[in-house]
């Protein structure tokens, strides 16, 4: 972290991002994720199951997760390569999803198509 609080991080796009924090904190960045997991997770759900673009969240949470597993699984017992290639394809998919749904959400109630 440098005096100005940016956190350096990569960006999945262009490797050159930047996080800013918006306090200094002694908290490392893999504590903080776990963290604010735990400070949000109690309150998801309570609106969240009428909402399309929450539903589009937590299939991108899924992959992301599927992921995880395939890099443990390749890292610990030889996985291959294409069960890698296979869960981006997912993640990516579920992003687009994400995407699309924000496009098309309406906050009145009209809520994006599960696509």
């Amino acid at each position: 972290m440098d005096d100005e609080g940016a956190l350096d991080l990569p960006n999945e796009s262009t490797a050159t991002g930047t996080m800013t924090a918006h306090f200094k904190s002694d908290i490392d960045l893999l504590d903080a994720f776990y963290l604010l997991g735990d400070l949000l997770r109690p309150a998801f759900g309570q609106w969240d199951a009428c909402d399309p673009v929450c539903h589009c969240i937590l299939e991108l949470v899924e992959a992301q997760t599927e992921l995880q597993d395939t890099f443990d699984d390749f890292a610990n017992y030889g996985g291959s390569d294409a069960a890698i290639e296979a869960a981006v394809k997912k993640r990516r998919a579920a992003a687009k999803k994400l995407m699309n749904a924000l496009d098309d959400y309406d906050w009145r109630g009209r809520g994006a198509e599960f696509a």
